[in-house]
């Protein structure tokens, strides 16, 4: 609604995975503002790349709702970078998500060989080497260092808009510290491995693709 004035001056067009929530948006739009010029790409990028096979005027991949994560015409440019070292990727995998938030992360083939699967997305990239899913392969003070490092995060999320943040942050330092009371009381660590997040099975067993799909 804030952007209403803006949006009456202009022809606002739309185009999202398969058109369902362009209709939806375009409606709303046209309800906020009276006799908006609004026009929506009609089946959605995934209509348009069967209508186009080569792509047509769309660069990347379109992100579906299914196993196969995301779809993309047989030629087409890489437009997005490895969030590990930066070279030139574009197939996601539903194996490779934000330690974080879940988020879809772009990690090349590379360097997923050689982790144990602690991604971080764009939103959550101060997280890294303080916030990890599965904390019983760290020792004590490990541990305390993780739970010093999200207070400091903790302590710079001020305002309004970083409630979810500071919920988020206080939550991983309240599981922290429960592990620090499991070490206390004789809880072993255990070998580094990885594992899937989701169902906590060996990767081999189950490569992260158990998360919804």
């Amino acid at each position: 609604r804030e952007n209403a004035p803006v949006l009456a001056k202009k022809k606002v067009m739309m185009y999202c995975t398969g058109g369902i929530r362009c209709e939806k948006a375009s409606a709303y739009v046209r309800h906020v503002v009276p006799g908006a010029d609004v026009s929506q790409l009609q089946g959605g990028i995934h209509r348009y790349l069967e209508t186009f096979e080569d792509g047509g005027l769309f660069k990347g991949s379109n992100f579906v709702f299914d196993k196969r994560v995301a779809t993309a015409p047989a030629q087409t440019d890489v437009v997005g970078d490895c969030s590990e070292c930066s070279r030139p990727w574009g197939q996601l995998d539903g194996g490779r998500v934000c330690v974080v938030c879940k988020a879809l992360v772009n990690v090349c083939y590379s360097c997923d060989e050689i982790s144990l699967g602690e991604y971080f997305c764009t939103s959550h990239q101060d997280f890294r080497g303080c916030y990890f899913h599965f904390l019983d392969r760290f020792d004590a003070p490990a541990l305390q260092d993780q739970a010093s490092a999200l207070k400091k995060l903790l302590d710079a999320a001020v305002g309004t808009g970083k409630k979810n943040r500071r919920n988020t942050i206080r939550k991983q330092i309240e599981v922290v510290e429960r592990r620090l009371v499991a070490l206390e009381e004789g809880a072993e660590v255990a070998e580094a491995q990885r594992r899937c997040r989701v169902c906590g099975d060996s990767f081999e067993a189950c490569p992260g693709r158990c998360w919804g799909f």
